[in-house]
């Protein structure tokens, strides 16, 4: 099931209702995931400060009833986690006959639509309320930052946001433009980033400078979890997969106008009047 819950997910969904002792083992595996899930029982009871049979129990807790079981499923979702654009062309099914490109289309119809219900079930409500408080401050400097391809998805949060209020950046890919960015950052700075498999060693380099700053860090990333989660403060999942032979940014956007409509509507008639500064300055541009 290619939008089948995985592991990350389901310790993250589950933080609140696990008792004190299971929550040091979910905050174990995931500061360091996924290879601290795939330690023996025995070690990560050490690392965790807890017994053996909490291990177990935490599992068990995530609705998979034996500890190997869960390492089977952690190493298929890592070797998920680095498949690349030709090893998912590699497996698709064979081209379709000259003329049924149709079928095709309705596959990828029927993917994104899938992506997009999927997304959204496995969010966390304090996870999005978080990241919409934070992005409603005005008191904050938002920065967005994304890889080769997800940097569409930040510029896209920043136009988005640009209509009911300030305090917007784009991170620069390089240079003094980059440098100036990284200097400026403080603990009124929130940087989001985008970051999905195949995740990028500069995006988290940025991440990390960003984090040891005093910036509030939000990741939106895919379901293995961009390296980033481990030191991220917010961090919200979205499906990537489609029939195709590379992944689709769709359920991502869909959940970057999700966060962007719930931002304008905390942000209320303080929102408006922005709008209503930014609109006729739009307009002028269009006529």
């Amino acid at each position: 099931m290619p939008n089948a819950t995985s592991i990350a997910e389901r310790i993250r969904s589950g933080l609140d209702g696990f008792s004190s002792s299971e929550k040091l083992v979910a905050r174990y595996i995931l500061r360091g995931f996924p290879y601290s899930g795939l330690d023996t029982v025995e070690r990560i009871a050490e690392a965790s400060r807890v017994s053996s049979a909490t291990v177990v129990r935490f599992v068990q807790s995530l609705g998979i009833p034996k500890f190997k079981l869960f390492q089977d499923q952690l190493k298929q979702e890592l070797i998920d986690r680095q498949q690349s654009a030709l090893d998912q062309a590699a497996e698709r099914s064979p081209a379709p006959a000259q003329g049924t490109n149709h079928g095709v289309f309705s596959d990828q119809e029927r993917a994104f639509v899938e992506g997009i219900r999927s997304t959204f079930e496995n969010l966390r409500a304090a996870d999005i309320t978080s990241a919409v408080n934070l992005l409603s401050n005005q008191n904050k400097h938002i920065i967005g930052d994304g890889g080769t391809y997800s940097h569409i998805l930040a510029e896209h949060m920043l136009a988005q946001l640009n209509l009911f209020r300030t305090n917007l950046h784009s991170c620069p890919a390089d240079g003094w433009k980059l440098e100036d960015t990284l200097a400026s950052i403080s603990t009124d700075t929130v940087w989001v980033t985008f970051d999905f498999r195949r995740y990028s060693a500069t995006s988290a380099e940025r991440a990390r400078t960003a984090k040891a700053r005093g910036a509030i860090l939000i990741l939106i990333t895919d379901k293995w979890m961009s390296p980033i989660a481990s030191y991220a403060d917010i961090v919200l999942t979205a499906r990537v997969e489609a029939n195709g032979p590379s992944d689709t940014l769709v359920s991502a956007l869909a959940l970057v106008e999700g966060i962007c409509e719930a931002v304008a509507d905390q942000l209320g008639s303080e929102g408006m009047r922005r709008l209503a500064d930014i609109d006729p300055i739009r307009r002028s541009q269009l006529s």
